[in-house]
């Protein structure tokens, strides 16, 4: 089985390709398509960048799946901003669905779209062993939408549209990608902000944090497959 992993941004790229580096996994440069990829072999996984913004981040996984037919699943992985007053920074979101908060309609009364993330995938990362980690790992609604949210106000609203727990750009780009192209797939987020005045101060400083934490669940989740 082939696992595509695609974070939106380079920073979040070159950290997840570190941590998996320095965990002495051995990694190779593939062209795929028009895109350069990073492959594990050991691990059957191809780590990409998508690209900031929903439309960018699903036409360059569309772009990833057309010319990778042996991917399994694609897992967009990230950073976001917290929604929900528990969330603390390094905290992570397992997207139980996702919801495009900027779609909004006028003309009809329709609610804004949702892409559930793969249930197996779902169970598989929330039977991960937590006893020795530092942050908590969580099951919710991940907002998805090209809107900086950096005024609680804004963020509140959110929460209470879609129920959402966490908020980041990219996702919703990435599900409809996977859900024309038939392929399983799983939004995973860190928290690095609070969705607030402060967010834009104190993303670089967090990212290293939530990389690393994502790096453990995907290492650890790898392990997992192989066992069961």
């Amino acid at each position: 089985m082939t696992y595509l992993i695609i974070t939106p941004i380079k920073e979040e790229l070159e950290l997840f390709t570190k941590y998996l580096m320095q965990e002495d996994y051995k990694a190779n440069n593939k062209e795929i398509g028009h895109l350069p990829t990073i492959e594990f072999p050991e691990l059957d996984l191809i780590l990409a960048q998508g690209g900031l913004g929903k439309t960018q981040f699903g036409l360059q996984t569309q772009h990833l799946l057309d010319n990778c037919t042996s991917v399994n699943a694609v897992i967009c992985a990230g950073a976001a901003g917290a929604l929900a007053n528990y969330l603390q920074i390094g905290d992570i979101v397992i997207a139980s669905e996702t919801v495009e908060h900027d779609c909004i309609y006028r003309f009809v009364n329709r609610s804004a779209p949702r892409f559930p993330g793969d249930k197996h995938l779902i169970e598989q990362f929330g039977k991960l062993k937590k006893e020795s980690i530092k942050f908590v790992i969580n099951i919710g609604v991940m907002a998805s939408g090209d809107e900086d949210i950096v005024e609680r106000s804004r963020a509140e609203e959110i929460s209470t549209q879609t129920g959402a727990i966490a908020v980041a750009w990219e996702g919703a780009g990435g599900a409809r990608a996977c859900k024309f192209s038939e392929v399983s797939y799983l939004e995973l987020r860190g928290i690095t902000d609070t969705a607030d005045h402060e967010a834009s101060n104190v993303f670089d400083n967090n990212l290293v944090l939530v990389m690393n934490n994502i790096g453990w669940m995907i290492k650890e989740w790898l392990k997992y497959q192989k066992v069961n």
